[in-house]
């Protein structure tokens, strides 16, 4: 918790640093307009707006889940998330056709080989 806290932080700080760099910029181009100066520009407004679209991703998804959590689909989340938790515990293996699992090279080879 204390690390998202942190992070969170750091977020805020860099993204009120862009806000800050972009005005700077953006007067500095104003006056004198070069190629360096724009590309400045350009990289400070690219990271400030993929610092937004992390945050509306964020929001997105916890707005997700009040809504599957607070309203009649609850069931429905909660079955999400149990396929996405089995689909991380699976362990990937082939199995040979008596169900036994592979596990040397070259037993997995050889299954490769017929399967392709």
């Amino acid at each position: 918790m204390r690390d998202a806290a942190i992070s969170n932080a750091q977020k805020r700080v860099r993204q009120s640093d862009l806000e800050i760099c972009i005005v700077q910029t953006t007067r500095e181009y104003t006056r004198t307009p070069t190629s360096t100066v724009r590309r400045r520009l350009e990289l400070a407004k690219m990271e400030l707006n993929s610092l937004y679209t992390s945050q509306v991703e964020y929001a997105l998804q916890r707005l997700k889940g009040c809504h599957y959590e607070h309203g009649e689909k609850a069931g429905r989340l909660l079955a999400a998330q149990l396929c996405q938790r089995e689909a991380v515990l699976a362990i990937p293996a082939l199995r040979n056709p008596p169900v036994r699992l592979s596990h040397t090279h070259m037993q997995l080879q050889r299954s490769l080989v017929i399967f392709i």
